[in-house]
């Protein structure tokens, strides 16, 4: 299966940083939030040991 490649906007990007550092604070339950309102801009994030992943929806 072939995986397309999507440009990210620069406020996902900034949310998904954002999102990153406070889960380096084990602040879950923000982290919970800006997950939230990355999927009501259209996008999922799914955490990894290596990381996360972006997917549009």
């Amino acid at each position: 299966m072939k995986q397309e490649t999507v440009e990210v906007p620069e406020d996902i990007l900034a949310l998904v940083e954002k999102r990153e550092k406070i889960r380096a604070e084990k602040d879950f339950a923000a982290s919970d939030k800006i997950r939230d309102e990355i999927a009501n801009k259209g996008w999922q994030i799914n955490d990894t040991k290596d990381g996360y992943k972006l997917k549009k929806l």
